[in-house]
């Protein structure tokens, strides 16, 4: 029945017949085809939804005695090595903010024998050289390997930058 229907419909598409009467051929065609589903929907000639259908096809394709095909194999990988490297940098964090931690606010209780330079009187003269100075920070990023902060004393600001060498460890930077 559902076959004669079609052929029904094929042959008034080809002949280019009246559009009201393939539209009125075609609703009879899908509700027989919808009694048909709801009878037998594993039927050839049942209405199958085409997402269902390829995603059981896929299914049917890997055998399930073969295992893991190499995608997904790849993919187990590179979801292991990312859990690791995850697992690494937290275990490294905590190690550095073991070392690196908050200490408490310095209120020049102690003298030291640094000599400390006012932000104001930093200019191109020192560049190049190595100066101790305080202020409050006012912002900080972090790009890569660098950190950059930019301290405040009074209407002064300086941008500081730190960056990974042998003298610094990254980790330092990481936690600026």
């Amino acid at each position: 029945l559902i076959k004669a229907q079609g052929e029904k419909v094929k042959g008034l598409k080809e002949a280019k017949g009246d559009a009201g009467a393939i539209q009125e051929e075609v609703a009879k065609l899908l509700d027989y085809k919808k009694k048909l589903t709801a009878i037998a929907p594993e039927h050839e000639l049942a209405i199958v939804d085409k997402k269902k259908k390829k995603k059981s096809n896929e299914k049917r394709s890997v055998p399930s005695e073969q295992g893991p095909s190499k995608k997904e194999l790849r993919m187990q990988e590179r979801a292991k090595k990312a859990a690791e490297e995850e697992a690494k940098v937290k275990k490294a964090a905590v190690a550095d903010a073991d070392v690196y931690g908050d200490v408490p606010i310095v209120m020049s209780r102690e003298m030291s024998c640094r000599s400390w330079t006012p932000i104001i009187k930093l200019d191109a003269s020192r560049t190049g050289s190595t100066v101790w100075v305080r202020g409050r920070t006012h912002a900080i990023r972090g790009k890569g390997n660098l950190s950059f902060l930019v301290l405040r004393q009074a209407t002064s600001t300086i941008q500081c930058v730190a960056s990974a060498s042998d003298e610094v460890p990254k980790g330092l930077v990481s936690y600026v």
